[in-house]
């Protein structure tokens, strides 16, 4: 049996293990305690209901100590034994076997690689930084018992420490997560692996912050433009691939960099001078066609070349024996220690697309077609059901504005 010496002891691990409380006795069910890479330490009741392995959430340690988690379980041991438990409140009270949250989320995020999602690590990351190491109990509570006073102190809580966008973030990816959960119970065409017993989605009542909504307002002064790409490269420990990245970024027009970690050799056409990408590689899940001038093709063609020395097939694979493309994280990080080593001002890689927009504005290329070289949808009825036509001709023609354009911008403001 554990002790209160041995449970703080317990070290976390690469991934998640639990420990029993056992004391040998048969047909009651046990204790475990669950250590999670995070270091956090939550009990469960495991126990068997016809044949089937059942288990209740009981509190995070210390919050809840082992000698009231081994009451509760005699408590719900002696509850099964006397035959009380049933329907209605009891049952509700006691014994519930539903899904808790964090196993909604869970299996939310798995949804969401499923379906081929690009944003199903940053999500998963979102919930596990957010809700599950802050927010212990929320976590281990039931998905159907979590109510919008739960959903409400969660985001207050964050919105205390300072986060401002995030707490909407966070509150749409709990409102996406609880809408799959009904999707998954009551959609005919949806096959259920876990029933939660969701009857609303209590993230609905609580409302955004539209105030935290801002957009964005920086734009890269030219000479913000040409150090990034000048001196990226020479940034420590950022290696050979992730100043490419940033640098292809800006030489594609602003595309998006979660878009263009996810490139394949075969997504290349240097014939003809284009990135061809397949839908599933996009936000809005449409194919996107991006032509290649001299800066962006020089930079391409030399990824596709070590690609093929290496015997990749994606264009920045993830380094150290890790399976997929570089995290969009990781560029970030690469973003803040590029303007940590050389003391520049602060700017992130959404600001590189709004950059990019307000200067082919300025050189009268129309709205339009900026819209449709960055990828966003449009949500035109003709955009959306009628226009097949890929645009590439005049695309081509304004990159060849941008590229012209940043050239410039580099040559003068070379390193001395």
């Amino acid at each position: 049996m554990l002790t209160d010496k041995q449970i703080r002891g317990l070290k976390p691990r690469e991934k998640e293990y639990i420990v029993s409380d056992d004391d040998r006795s048969r047909g009651t069910g046990r204790l475990v305690l669950r250590v999670r890479p995070s270091g956090s330490k939550t009990w469960q009741y495991h126990f068997h209901v016809a044949g089937k392995k059942r288990k209740k959430a009981l509190g995070s340690y210390p919050e809840v100590s082992l000698a009231r988690a081994r009451a509760e379980v005699t408590r719900l041991a002696e509850v099964r034994s006397s035959g009380r438990v049933g329907t209605g409140a009891m049952a509700e009270e006691t014994l519930d076997t539903g899904g808790t949250l964090g196993e909604l989320l869970g299996a939310y995020v798995a949804h969401l690689r499923e379906k081929g999602k690009r944003s199903a690590d940053e999500v998963e990351a979102g919930f596990k930084r957010w809700i599950e190491r802050p927010k212990p109990l929320l976590w281990e509570k039931r998905a159907d018992l979590v109510t919008p006073a739960d959903i409400r102190d969660l985001l207050a809580h964050h919105i205390r420490r300072g986060l401002t966008t995030g707490a909407n973030r966070m509150r749409s990816y709990l409102h996406a997560a609880y809408n799959y959960g009904l999707s998954a119970e009551y959609n005919p065409r949806v096959a259920a692996t876990r029933v939660w017993g969701l009857t609303v989605n209590p993230v609905g009542a609580v409302p955004s912050q539209a105030d935290y909504e801002r957009p964005g307002k920086r734009v890269l002064t030219p000479e913000e433009l040409a150090h990034a790409w000048h001196h990226l490269p020479a940034t420590p420990t950022l290696g050979w691939r992730m100043p490419r990245i940033i640098q292809l970024a800006i030489a594609t027009g602003g595309q998006r960099p979660t878009m263009l970690l996810r490139l394949r050799r075969a997504d290349v056409d240097l014939g003809q001078k284009v990135l061809d990408i397949p839908g599933d590689a996009t936000k809005n899940e449409k194919p996107h066609v991006v032509p290649l001038e001299p800066l962006a093709l020089a930079i391409v063609e030399e990824l596709v070349a070590q690609a093929v020395e290496e015997g990749h097939e994606l264009l920045f694979p993830a380094g150290h024996g890790k399976e997929g493309s570089i995290r969009i994280n990781s560029v970030t990080k690469s973003l803040a220690a590029y303007r940590e080593h050389f003391g520049t001002a602060l700017w992130t890689l959404r600001d590189v697309r709004r950059t990019v927009k307000t200067l082919l504005g300025q050189k009268k290329v129309s709205k339009d077609l900026r819209d449709r070289l960055q990828g966003h949808a449009l949500s035109d009825v003709s955009s959306k059901h009628y226009d097949r036509y890929d645009y590439l001709d005049e695309k081509r023609e304004a990159l060849r504005v941008w590229d012209r354009h940043l050239k410039a911008i580099l040559d003068s403001h070379k390193p001395k």
